[in-house]
């Protein structure tokens, strides 16, 4: 699964498909566009996640940085990168208030509930929660 907030997302999954490793299709599609060069300096932020070994990559360029983490998926908790208010990933972007049992659920989490109500203009939400059934994905335009 690849997901992201920009042109990013499809060179990512095709060097994904090409056999890259997760890391380096990341890192270099990332290095390549850089961030977004608009009034914001908007960060490119994505996300992989590996069903097969329980990682989840969470992935940023902004205007100082560049990193790609993997993090251990545990059920019942959610990691988090934001745009703007978590661009970077960190391994306490854990949110421990976490309840949500589907995606629509926690895109609400995301623009109201717990750690995120510190987060001013939200704008959209969007979430993925995978199960043995398959994948359930919501997004939530404000």
């Amino acid at each position: 699964v690849v997901a992201g907030n920009g042109t990013q997302t499809r060179p990512i999954f095709e060097r994904l498909r090409a056999g890259h490793t997760i890391r380096d299709a990341l890192v270099g599609v990332l290095s390549g566009l850089d961030r977004e060069f608009d009034a914001y300096d908007t960060p490119r932020i994505c996300t992989v996640l590996d069903r097969s070994a329980d990682i989840a990559y969470l992935a940023s360029v902004t205007a100082d940085a560049l990193s790609a983490m993997p993090m251990t998926v545990v059920p019942g908790q959610m990691n988090y990168i934001s745009t703007y208010g978590g661009s970077l990933p960190a391994s306490q972007q854990i949110d421990p208030a976490f309840t949500a049992t589907t995606a629509a659920q926690a895109c609400r989490h995301v623009i109201d509930g717990s750690i995120f109500s510190r987060f001013d203009n939200p704008v959209c939400s969007t979430a993925l929660v995978a199960g043995r059934a398959g994948f359930d994905v919501a997004v939530l335009n404000l």
